[in-house]
Formats: structure tokens, sequence, C-alpha cells
């Protein structure tokens, strides 16, 4: 059996934030959710096992969260996947000097996001 990691969803878009808990806490792992900046907060005082990261969030967008999470020692080897609908086009200029270990585009598959996370937790 495995272990269950805890799990980062940052997001803006409550709806999808809702679908994501629900399925990764199916899965056993523990889920907190947080949106832009907040999200560099809630992870130095509990980091997780993984962040799930929208690309596009008003406040504060996902590069610069993941470029804030890389730059901290107790966040910097903690697995980044970027969620987005953006199209493919823009997003080597849009995650350009991200370090980040998945993609994955909306409207997302759940065997992808749960094939994705178990595969960087329980590689």
């Amino acid at each position: 059996m495995r272990t269950p990691g805890h799990i980062l969803v940052v997001e803006d878009n409550p709806a999808i934030v809702t679908i994501l808990t629900e399925m990764l806490a199916g899965e056993g792992y523990q889920v907190a959710a947080s949106t832009g900046g907040r999200a560099i907060e809630a992870a130095r005082d509990n980091p997780p096992d993984l962040v799930l990261l929208d690309v596009l969030m008003p406040e504060m967008d996902g590069p610069e969260v993941c470029r804030r999470l890389k730059a901290d020692p107790r966040t910097r080897d903690v697995p980044v996947v970027f969620l987005t609908a953006l199209p493919p086009v823009v997003l080597p200029q849009r995650l350009a000097g991200c370090q980040y270990e998945a993609l994955i585009r909306k409207p997302f598959e759940v065997t992808e996001v749960l094939g994705t996370v178990e595969r960087l937790l329980h590689a």
C-alpha cells in the first residue's frame, strides 16, 4: 500500500478546487487549497509533497508562485505540476524560468492527474 502524500492545490476556480480535492482525497491524499501569493505562505508553513498550480490567476500567476517556491530552501524540492488551458504556443514564454515537473492541460482527465501525482510522489 502506498503512503499518501500532502498536496497543495493552487487554483482560483472554486469548481476545479472542489474536483481536485475530492478526487485526490478519495485516493487517500491530504489536500490543502490556496490561491496566488497565499500559496507561498501555505507551502512554507506546511511544506507539501507536491503542488498542483494553475498558470493563470489574478493576484499572482502560477509561474511567479513557482519561482518563489523554488527559490525557498523549504520548498525548492517540492514537485510542481502546472494546470493550464492556455494554448501550447504561449507556454514556453509564459513558463520561462520556472522549474516544474509536469504540465497538465485543462480540461484534464482524472486518470492523467492521478497518474502524474502517483508518478511524481511514488516513483
